[in-house]
């Protein structure tokens, strides 16, 4: 019962607080299908090994957000005001938007989205062995690092850096746009002060 999960979420959040313990370990039921919010002010958050989540936003102020094999979501959205996100072997068959003021973002290892939003003021952004067809990846100050699986001519891909350079499928590139802007899947990646690098690798 979702009723029941949340009241036993807040009395063990309650008892942890009271004791004085910084670590909260959340169970959920294995039946059922959960959409989950996470906050916290100070501290890390990790989710792992979950397959019946249906949505999950999670956001932190100071720490870092790490998700591992968390399965067949419709939609993620992770925020931390200062510290690095790393999303790995997660699917998310919606959107999957990640975000940080202060620190690198991971996602890999066999993650999938519709889409990939990521950004961040002063880190690296790094994407791999992932699938979608939509990618936007912004940095203020970092590199900027993505492997697409597929053709170069089935994206419409804009690369820009202002301070760095661009590279494409490992050679330096100064072309700024690739493809038809009417195509479906498309690749966006920017940073003010590092590399940007794209690999579309047809496997």
């Amino acid at each position: 019962n979702p009723m029941d999960w949340q009241a036993n979420f807040v009395f063990s959040f309650n008892l942890l607080t009271l004791s004085q313990e910084r670590t909260i370990y959340v169970g959920v039921p294995v039946t059922g299908q959960y959409s989950i919010d996470i906050y916290t002010k100070n501290g890390a958050i990790n989710v792992s090994n979950m397959d019946n989540i249906h949505t999950i936003d999670a956001s932190t102020l100071n720490g870092s957000i790490y998700f591992n094999q968390v399965k067949d979501l419709t939609s993620l959205d992770a925020n931390s005001a200062n510290g690095t996100i790393s999303v790995l072997g997660t699917t998310v068959t919606g959107k999957m938007d990640v975000s940080t003021s202060n620190g690198s973002i991971h996602i890999g290892n066999d993650s999938s989205a519709s889409s990939v939003y990521a950004t961040t003021s002063n880190g690296t952004i790094d994407v791999s062995e992932t699938i979608a067809d939509d990618y936007d990846l912004v940095s203020s100050n970092g590199s900027v690092e993505l492997t697409a699986y597929g053709l170069v001519e089935d994206y419409y891909i804009t690369l820009h850096t202002n301070l760095g350079s661009t590279y494409l499928n490992g050679s330096k590139t100064s072309t700024r746009t690739y493809g038809n802007s009417s195509l479906p899947k498309r690749i966006n990646m920017k940073t003010s002060n590092g590399d940007v690098r794209l690999t579309v690798a047809n496997v």
